[in-house]
């Protein structure tokens, strides 16, 4: 599985015994969720990471408002 030869590869990684694995439930996040929620002014908060979002506004990709109007708050 994927995340045996993660754990086999942190093996031989100083430190990588700190490394811990813990289950939670998946999230389909695609570009295409992210780039949907943008054009329809709806939040991507919690989604990308904030530089993401600074980044995207910055340079009004994907239909974003101009900096200062933020696209992070519940829609």
């Amino acid at each position: 599985t994927p995340r045996a030869a993660i754990e086999a590869a942190l093996d031989h990684l100083p430190g990588g015994e700190r490394a811990h694995f813990f289950a939670m439930p998946q999230i389909a996040i695609s570009s295409t969720l992210v780039r949907r929620r943008l054009q329809a002014r709806q939040s991507v908060r919690y989604l990308v990471p904030d530089a993401v979002i600074d980044y995207i506004e910055r340079h009004e990709l994907y239909g974003t408002a101009p900096s200062g109007t933020r696209m992070t708050a519940s829609a």
